[in-house]
């Protein structure tokens, strides 16, 4: 495939992400926690979007999160980087793809479990390879492990994360998408 084979589907994902009932209806998720000064516990409470809904909208989401894709987003950002001839959306991109470098780092809470530091990007991976998508046994099993409350944080570091690569994908996407219109790659 040729680089403007490539940002053709990179489009053409980012329209079926963008088409997904979730991301079309919208999802708020996170958790309140309140604590009690008499009894000295904390209780949380979660907010998650529908988990069907939330998987499916996966499915499309991978495509630009999996690095043997053809629509992986830092490849995206290489050819844009190579590739696009005007310099402010060609900047734009480079800070879009900070924000995402950062993502993958936190999404603002540090996550350390038992010792274990669980990074948005160690979270996806535990995700798509242990619970959604692939058999990875050992991440599966040491994930289920956890106490239900523990699962619900690591859950809530996933949807944080996705969030933040949603608005980068579709950010990327509406520069590309304009940047095709108005002839700016320089084929």
């Amino acid at each position: 495939m040729n680089d403007t084979e490539l940002l053709a589907l990179f489009l053409q994902r980012v329209d079926e992400l963008g088409s997904t009932r979730l991301v079309q209806e919208g999802y708020n998720s996170g958790f309140t926690m309140n604590w009690s000064q008499e009894s000295g516990c904390s209780e949380f409470t979660f907010k998650h979007p529908d988990e069907e809904l939330f998987r499916s909208m996966l499915l499309s989401l991978r495509h630009f999160l999996l690095k043997k894709e053809p629509t992986y987003i830092y490849k995206i950002y290489n050819i844009c980087h190579r590739l696009l001839i005007n310099e402010k959306h060609k900047n734009y991109l480079v800070t879009s793809r900070e924000f995402l470098d950062g993502a993958m780092k936190s999404t603002g809470i540090g996550l350390q479990i038992d010792g274990d530091h669980f990074s948005p990007q160690y979270v996806w991976d535990i995700y798509i390879n242990g619970i959604y998508f692939h058999n990875d046994t050992e991440k599966r099993k040491k994930f289920l492990q956890l106490p239900e409350f523990q699962r619900n944080l690591i859950k809530n570091e996933l949807f944080g994360f996705v969030n933040a690569c949603l608005r980068q994908i579709f950010y990327a996407g509406k520069i590309v998408d304009y940047s095709f219109r108005h002839k700016e790659f320089a084929f």
